[in-house]
């Protein structure tokens, strides 16, 4: 596999991202040397250099199947230094308020301190224009050498309101800055004590500049080449007794089309082992199942026959656009932009799997980094389900009839686009591709309701299903 020498950055990302891999830049600085547990191989080949990242394997054999050897190609982290200081997490939600009451009365106090800075600023760019304004004009219309005097004292005043118009601008913008940092902290504060409490995590400790570890992201084994990894707003603690890592995460994958990207695993076997034949009747081929409250044609016309003509040519038009924007060809350039969870529970390798819960095709990317597994057909599963095992035998126990029926509760729709559920020998790692009503900082619109809950209910629901595998597998012991 070739390496990407120029991953393109993503306009929407995080300002804070992720560490940069150490352990590739030792091996950047060695000769090629050969491929062994918890270092670093590296390919020379014509033109380019291939770097694979290799996390340590604490005593599992080289050849299971979660083994990481993909490629990973880090850039420099923009978080500052010495910026990552956990403290407790000071939000508790005293089920007095809502979740959305309590994020809209943050936003809103942060709203009216970073409004007056704006109103400032403004102000200082009237000042200075007409400074401008009336320096030229004088000096234009002022053309009497015993009135000269004017066009200096005119020419001082705008020059002093200039200087101070501008050293007062820089002097809100940094205080802005500030206040701006600020408002990300309390208010990512507040979802992650959220996050806390619904996922009993113990001990929580919260960091708006925190950054989760690359390799907990490069251990989910879902990309075989990942540009760049990003983060911010991490929550650590402990759940069951085990430790537990969250954050707002950017992976940066090389450029797919939206049908690569979407592109469903072919000649699929059933749990025994068998070849699985699809049934003719199954007619849904899309990435997503059609909600039972899909209207039909009959339908539609129907309501074309009840409604005005005034809105029946407002749905016209938006069909129109719609299929104008299906034709548009799509650039998929990140495996996830949302929030992705690390809870260190080990299971055997050859028990690993990889769920994949496919929605919005423009927010979907199934993984690429499954040769050591195999795509399986599980009975009773929704159709926009995926499973990936690396042992059928060893694998089967975890899609009886009791646990499809926890995966067919984990839904997608418009808050969160897609995800990801993979457990192996390093952990748990689950993605999730959300809206911007959760991903993004709100400012000037209110807080979407009930988007958080939506959000915070699917991992509740990803838990439950994890929760039954560790009374399934055979678990891991991490290493005094």
């Amino acid at each position: 596999m070739e390496e990407n020498t120029n991953p393109r950055p993503e306009e929407n990302l995080p300002k804070e991202g992720a560490e940069e891999n150490k352990a590739v830049e030792t091996a950047q600085e060695e000769n090629a040397k050969p491929e062994t547990e918890g270092t670093i191989a590296e390919e020379k080949t014509e033109e380019t250099k291939a770097v694979g990242v290799v996390h340590d394997l604490s005593g599992i054999e080289e050849s299971a199947p979660d083994q990481i050897d993909g490629e990973y190609h880090p850039v420099a982290n923009p978080a500052e230094v010495g910026s990552d200081v956990f403290a407790p997490v000071h939000y508790h939600n005293d089920k007095t308020h809502t979740i959305d009451e309590d994020l809209e009365n943050i936003r809103k106090t942060y709203a009216k301190k970073i409004g007056k800075s704006s109103r400032f600023n403004i102000i200082s760019i009237v000042l200075m224009a007409v400074s401008f304004v009336g320096i030229l004009l004088t000096i234009i219309l002022n053309d009497s050498e015993e009135l000269a005097w004017v066009t200096w004292v005119v020419f001082g005043i705008a020059l002093v309101l200039i200087i101070g118009s501008f050293v007062g601008s820089n002097i809100i913008y940094k205080k802005a800055t500030g206040v701006s940092m600020e408002y990300l902290s309390v208010y990512q504060d507040a979802v992650s004590g959220y996050i806390a409490e619904k996922l009993d995590v113990k001990d929580p400790l919260f960091s708006a500049a925190g950054t989760i570890d690359d390799q907990e992201v490069i251990q989910a084994h879902c990309f075989k080449t990942i540009n760049h990894i990003r983060s911010r707003c991490v929550l650590r603690g402990e759940r069951n007794g085990r430790p537990f890592v969250t954050g707002e995460c950017v992976i940066g994958i090389p450029d797919k089309t939206i049908e690569e990207a979407n592109a469903r695993p072919e000649n699929l076997v059933n749990l025994d082992g068998t070849p699985y034949v699809p049934d003719p009747r199954e007619t849904t081929t899309s990435t997503q199942e059609l909600p039972a409250n899909d209207m039909t044609m009959i339908d539609i016309d129907l309501a074309d026959e009840l409604s005005s003509h005034k809105e029946r040519e407002k749905r016209e038009k938006e069909a129109d656009r719609m299929r104008k924007n299906v034709a548009k060809p799509v650039t998929i350039r990140n495996g996830l932009v949302g929030r992705f969870y690390s809870y260190r529970l080990r299971i055997d390798p050859e028990e690993s799997f990889i769920i994949c819960f496919t929605g919005n095709p423009e927010n979907t990317t199934l993984p690429d980094y499954v040769s050591n597994f195999t795509p399986v057909h599980v009975a009773g599963l929704k159709k926009n389900i995926v499973v990936y095992l690396a042992d059928l035998e060893k694998g089967a126990k975890f899609f009886d009839e009791s646990m499809v029926s926890l995966l067919n509760e984990i839904a997608v729709d418009n808050v969160v686009y897609s995800l990801f559920l993979s457990m192996n020998s390093y952990g748990v790692k689950i993605g999730m591709n959300l809206s911007d009503d959760i991903f993004e900082l709100p400012m000037r619109n209110p807080v979407s309701l009930g988007c958080m809950d939506t959000f915070v209910t699917a991992s509740q629901k990803a838990f439950a299903f994890v929760d039954e595998v560790e009374k399934r597998a055979s678990v891991l012991k991490d290493e005094a």
